[in-house]
């Protein structure tokens, strides 16, 4: 049972690789690369009704946008330059990194699996009797999937509450 559910969440994953490689690359990448010629095929054929002066039109849109947004400063240092920028970048990453650490992702990702092994008694069994059920629609673990949701449903509403109080009250 298992391996089917592994196993299918692999579909999207292999549908998104061979994806890939018949997407096209970006033309503004292609641009900013200095590939114009390969932008302007690209180009053609993402939109083949435009015209010469639709692709010209857009080429030069292109470039008007890659060379304002060209930093003086590229790199990591950019962000850490000004207060304004350095201070909520560091929280942010400061609660992922307490978040990993905290482990609360294995909790919810395992939770089905902890509780089920919380109810095993000393013989190794959650049923009366030591039979260890594996069926993994029994009632047991059903009742464990329905505790997963609670606690999965408790840290959204967690979310969707800190989501408003920041928009409310602000940073």
């Amino acid at each position: 049972c298992w391996r089917w559910i592994l196993g299918l969440a692999a579909v999207p994953s292999a549908a998104m690789f061979f994806g890939f490689l018949v997407m096209p690359e970006s033309p503004r990448w292609l641009m900013m690369a200095d590939d114009v010629d390969s932008s302007r095929d690209v180009l053609r054929r993402l939109h083949p009704g435009w015209d010469e002066d639709e692709l010209e039109r857009e080429l030069n849109d292109m470039r008007e946008a890659i060379a304002s947004e060209k930093c003086p400063d590229p790199g990591i240092r950019k962000y850490f330059r000004h207060a304004s920028i350095r201070q909520p970048l560091l929280l942010g990453c400061s609660l992922q990194v307490i978040q990993q650490w905290v482990g609360i992702n294995t909790v919810v990702y395992y939770g089905s699996s902890i509780l089920q092994k919380s109810n095993v008694d000393a013989c190794g069994s959650s049923e009366p009797g030591g039979i260890v059920d594996e069926n993994p629609f029994s009632e047991e673990n059903k009742k464990n999937v329905a505790l997963t949701i609670l606690i999965n449903s408790a840290q959204l509403v967690g979310v969707l509450v800190s989501w408003f109080l920041v928009d409310r009250i602000g940073r």
